[in-house]
């Protein structure tokens, strides 16, 4: 270590004069007093040595807090690295608190703080920072320049629709849409962990259907697994509890599943674990398994987050990674639960994040290094292969993990929504091209009509204008029924009448002058359309 880099004894005693008894409410003896301090300028003239050379090898010439996290990874102590980001957290909140104090124009109008986690929804114009171009192709030259050593993953429901398991939300097809055959008294109840314990059969019967084995990874999750051979996989959240990811190469180590998963499971009263083999039979055989410590008989159920249910503390622990990530890759999540939903709001400005999903979620999009790959989350995976010239890899990886035969089945399935969705464009193109053409229409019939009436201007101003003078009329008659346009859209309405709105869509129109006298005066029809 270096000595000039270590706190004075002075500071470090006062610390632990100061500090350690009001937290920990103990006392020591001078010499046990003595040693503690001795600890601690060793362990802070270590964390700062470790600091400082990674801070010379960014050219910083401050140590900032990002480069003490660092330290405290790189020597192993991870777990004081969340105790550190909360420190910082509250110093910057104090400091914020200050300036508030000290600003001259503390009346003015201000722009609302975001809270961590929430986003600005309006999307970024402006050019990039970090990337040479705000798409794809940009996020590849990132990774190809060696920019991006710590990608972190953010997944959801979205990443494994196309291996046959359903989201939960999507309206019709989503799992909550469809578990009426439950008799649920509402269909979140099948994950609530007070109705489980009262009525535990409904999510056996669910689990039958969604336990791991029977579907496959995709090539989304393929992609994931391409990162950690690369080793530019830090970490991956999921909020899945399949084990697709783990299926398709991702090590256990590199995953945090913040809503739990199949892999493991438990007693929900006493915690004693379960058998894995024992559980895929009872899941198998559709009853429900009970702990095997006879004085117990508790319900077991896998480790997967029930609501009214704690997160995983694994999940807290690690969210740290987000603020030191050089990327981020969301990729099939609406970001509508939290804590997972804050996620993305914790990495720093100037980190490109990518979204891939089927529309824009999270406020992604508002940052000025923020990447939207929107549509079928594989189709855009690929696409982004196809920029790091990794796709060959990507497909074999995929397919030696699933097989020829899974491998052909998702295809189909993809080719098969991309025709449903050739369809939509298809009729919305269709409906589009009958608007444009009824638009052109009444244009051409509008121009007659101002033509029309022209004509009858002319025609009145050639009058004497003696009381005595003819009155011009104008008389219409329908040549057929015909659809005409009005402010709600395409109506049918019969021309069969006299109406000077339906002489204007489709009729041929006759002018005449006629005098108006007592016996003879044409009339008006009394059914005439009001106008």
């Amino acid at each position: 270590g270096n000595d000039d880099l270590s706190l004075p004894k002075a500071t470090v005693q006062k610390i632990v004069t100061e500090i350690l008894p009001s937290s920990t409410g103990l006392s020591f003896a001078k010499e046990a007093r003595d040693v503690l301090i001795e600890c601690c300028v060793e362990f802070i003239t270590l964390i700062s040595s470790e600091a400082n050379e990674i801070s010379e090898k960014e050219a910083k010439k401050t140590i900032a807090c990002d480069h003490i996290t660092k330290a405290l990874e790189q020597l192993g102590f991870t777990d004081y690295v969340s105790v550190v980001m909360e420190a910082a957290a509250e110093h910057k909140e104090v400091q914020k608190g200050r300036e508030k104090k000290q600003d001259k124009f503390a009346n003015r109008p201000r722009v609302p703080r975001r809270k961590m986690g929430q986003e600005e929804s309006s999307l970024s114009n402006g050019p990039p920072v970090t990337l040479a171009s705000k798409d794809l192709d940009g996020v590849a030259e990132y990774i190809s320049s060696g920019r991006a050593k710590r990608i972190v993953v953010l997944t959801g429901a979205g990443i494994s629709t196309a291996a046959g398991i359903p989201d939960f939300r999507s309206p019709g097809t989503g799992l909550y849409d469809n578990l009426s055959r439950l008799d649920l008294p509402y269909a979140e109840a099948v994950f609530d962990i007070s109705y489980f314990r009262e009525h535990p059969e409904p999510f056996y019967v669910l689990a039958r259907e969604l336990y791991p084995g029977k579907f496959h990874p995709t090539v989304s999750h393929a992609f994931i697994a391409l990162l950690a051979r690369k080793n530019l996989l830090d970490t991956l959240f999921t909020q899945n509890i399949d084990c697709l990811e783990r299926r398709a190469g991702v090590p256990g180590d590199k995953v945090v599943e913040a809503h739990g998963s199949f892999a493991t499971q438990r007693c929900v009263e006493c915690k004693r674990e379960f058998d894995g083999d024992m559980m895929v039979e009872h899941v198998e055989r559709g009853d429900v398994p009970r702990c095997e410590d006879k004085e117990c008989k508790g319900l077991v159920k896998p480790d997967i987050v029930f609501f009214g249910e704690m997160l995983p503390k694994h999940f807290d622990r690690e969210t740290y990674r987000l603020s030191m990530a050089d990327l981020v890759l969301i990729i099939g999540t609406s970001l509508s639960v939290y804590p997972f939903a804050a996620l993305p709001g914790m990495v720093q400005e100037g980190k490109p994040r990518v979204l891939f999903n089927l529309q824009r979620v999270g406020g992604i999009g508002a940052r000025s290094d923020d990447v939207l790959a929107l549509g079928d989350c594989d189709a855009q995976v690929r696409k982004f292969a196809d920029a790091l010239g990794w796709r060959d890899e990507l497909e074999e990886l995929w397919k030696g993990v699933v097989g020829e035969k899974e491998g052909k089945r998702q295809l189909a399935q993809r080719k098969d929504h991309e025709e449903e969705l050739e369809d939509e464009v298809a009729k919305l193109t269709a409906d589009v091209d009958t608007a444009l053409h009824l638009d052109d229409e009444k244009e051409k019939h509008d121009t007659g009509e101002k033509k029309h009436e022209e004509i009858l201007d002319k025609e009145k101003g050639a009058e004497t204008g003696s009381e005595e003078a003819p009155e011009t009329t104008t008389q219409t008659k329908p040549e057929s029924p015909s659809q005409t346009l009005d402010g709600d859209g395409l109506r049918m309405r019969s021309t069969g009448e006299y109406g000077r709105d339906a002489a204007r869509a489709h009729t041929s129109t006759e002018t005449e002058s006629v005098k108006k006298d007592s016996k003879g005066a044409d009339e008006e029809p009394k059914d005439k359309p009001a106008l």
